[in-house]
């Protein structure tokens, strides 16, 4: 991440182009098994993410891997 000081988890200058796949089952009626979402921000860890229903919630990163774009 070259000099990025950034003191979370994941690099600021990197979410606005991160996408996540969602490969839990908890939150399957907002979100799909499978299915590759934008993640918005990232809050003490968690992604911030637009589900099916079309509302923003914070989900564990546990759930997601990093998709490539």
């Amino acid at each position: 991440w070259g000099k990025c000081r950034c003191k979370r988890n994941i690099c600021e200058r990197l979410v606005e182009k991160m996408k996540v796949k969602y490969n839990g089952d908890y939150y399957k009626v907002r979100l799909h098994k499978g299915n590759v979402y934008d993640v918005i921000s990232v809050e003490n860890g968690w992604y911030e993410i637009i589900g099916e229903d079309g509302d923003q919630g914070f989900f564990p990163p546990d759930d997601f891997e990093i998709a490539r774009s």
